[in-house]
């Protein structure tokens, strides 16, 4: 899985890993999205939200939270109505 700053790199250096062909990402390490939020909420860099309504409250809290530069990803979970 590539990243957006592999690819990044991959341009400026002029590589064809840019277009996808590399085997693998230039750090070598693959992970499933779960083993990221892991590595994310173990450096502090996710702020989770439990029960926040997607019609009143989502829309609300990511503006407010967001408006300040270098919070952490919120992660909103058990939104009623959904699994």
């Amino acid at each position: 899985m590539q990243t957006v700053t592999d690819v990044r790199v991959a341009k400026r250096a002029g590589s064809n890993a840019a277009s996808g062909s590399a085997a693998q990402p230039q750090h070598g390490s693959q992970q499933d999205l779960r083993s990221w939020l892991d590595a994310l909420r173990g450096a502090g860099e996710v702020q989770e939200v439990s029960g926040a309504e997607r019609e009143r409250e989502i829309g609300g809290i990511v503006d407010l939270y967001m408006r300040k530069m270098g919070n952490p990803a919120v992660l909103f979970d058990d939104i009623p109505g959904y699994p």
